[in-house]
């Protein structure tokens, strides 16, 4: 009797389908046979009720089958529902298949996922577990491009932003990628509105970047644009996906202080300050508080806060504090702090901000040349509101001995050439 030894061979891996997409059933052929590898000696086999029975056959040995992800792509999106099969005992040269079902996740990308099927040598028991043959296989999954689109953009009204669009490739590969925005009112490309990308592979993403004009008689509020995202398929054919991303267009009231009009100030004297608000921003402002702010250099003497209520965009309104300047501020310019706090007309959002204007503090010396110089022209005003009445007066005293004496100067006239 002959001795022949014997060992696994993997002949075939199939799936059925073969064309395999995210969330698709397979069924994975596994096809694999216990091959004779050599023989000792020649001899016609035996026969068992008149059938050919495998020379030398050691019926102690039965056999597994295994199936499992071989990286960690596919150990993600590839579901095994049963990865262990057992087979039994297989006589020498005698051929199996096992069938294993799999699903591939709904999310999968595409790509080719790598799998491990592997035959276990073992006995009836199963007391031992050894790996008679491994082989690895890969499962082409093919899926439609899916693009998702990711985009938080503010821009302020009546300026000139960037709108920044994250576009991620979820599905198969992409080429010739174009991204364009459909831009309506109040919206102006400031460039380009569209953007050429390039190829875009499954699970990569890029971004892209317009400039973006926002007209200033726009309403604060946030804006839908379609994006328009066209490619070429793995079919060669030009496909266009439209998406569409939030853009939120913001505007604050912009106020400004100015001084307005002041007294003349030195060391230790009071006056008043008038401080002109104007709204310089494109929306109104409401609720309008504004606060003098206590220093060193001076003294409020009147209330320091004052309500303006609601101020309209390029509007002003005037505010008067009485203060009096301390002994011992220096001479020269010294800052009056204003803290100002309102909301907008599209927000609920309070803005507190803080603006400084000046006025001059005069020495002693060059507070008294002025008050004497502001003296001296009231007593010329004065001396000319007496001066001009007299002069009006003598002018008329005048006018009347003028008409008088020509009036006496003609009545002798007549007497006189009347005689002769």
């Amino acid at each position: 009797m002959g001795n022949v030894s014997a060992g696994i061979r993997i002949d075939s891996i199939s799936y059925d389908p073969t064309y395999i997409e995210p969330g698709n059933e397979v069924t994975i052929y596994a096809k694999f046979h216990n091959s004779p590898v050599s023989r000792t000696a020649k001899s016609p086999p035996s026969t068992e009720d008149g059938l050919a029975k495998p020379i030398m056959d050691d019926s102690t040995i039965f056999y597994k089958t295994i199936l499992e992800p071989a990286s960690d792509l596919s150990e993600r999106y590839v579901i095994i529902e049963d990865s262990k099969k057992n087979v039994g005992h297989l006589f020498t040269g005698e051929t199996w298949t096992t069938p294993f079902d799999i699903k591939i996740s709904e999310s999968a990308i595409t790509a080719n996922y790598r799998m491990r099927f592997s035959v276990i040598q073992t006995d009836e028991e199963g007391s031992y577990e050894e790996i008679a043959r491994t082989y690895e296989f890969e499962i082409p999954v093919k899926s439609s491009v899916v693009f998702d689109v990711d985009s938080e953009n503010r821009l302020r009204l009546g300026t000139t932003g960037n709108i920044v669009i994250n576009i991620s490739n979820r599905g198969g590969d992409a080429r010739d990628v174009v991204v364009e925005l459909t831009l309506n009112t109040p919206f102006t490309p400031a460039t380009t509105s569209s953007k050429y990308v390039g190829d875009l592979e499954g699970d990569e993403t890029r971004s892209v970047e317009f400039s973006v004009a926002v007209d200033s008689d726009a309403e604060p509020k946030t804006y839908s644009i379609p994006v328009m995202i066209t490619y070429i398929d793995d079919n060669g054919n030009s496909v266009s996906v439209e998406k569409d991303i939030g853009v939120k267009v913001e505007a604050e009231p912009d106020i400004g202080v100015a001084l307005d009009e002041s007294d003349r100030f030195t060391r230790g004297i009071k006056g008043k300050v008038t401080i002109n608000f104007i709204n310089e921003g494109f929306v109104d402002a409401k609720f309008l508080k504004v606060r003098l702010l206590p220093s060193d250099d001076y003294e409020i003497l009147s209330t320091g806060e004052s309500y303006i209520g609601n101020l309209d965009s390029d509007d002003s309104e005037t505010e008067t504090f009485e203060i009096r300047i301390n002994r011992n501020t220096s001479i020269g310019r010294i800052p009056l702090e204003i803290e100002l706090s309102y909301k907008s007309s599209s927000s609920d959002l309070t803005i507190t901000k803080r603006e400084k204007i000046y006025i001059t503090v005069l020495s002693e010396t060059e507070y008294a040349d002025e008050q004497q110089s502001g003296m001296d022209i009231i007593s010329f005003i004065m001396g000319m509101v007496v001066f001009i009445p007299v002069i009006i007066v003598i002018y008329i005293v005048l006018w009347f001995v003028y008409k008088v004496v020509g009036l006496f100067t003609g009545y002798l006239n007549k007497r006189l050439f009347n005689k002769r």
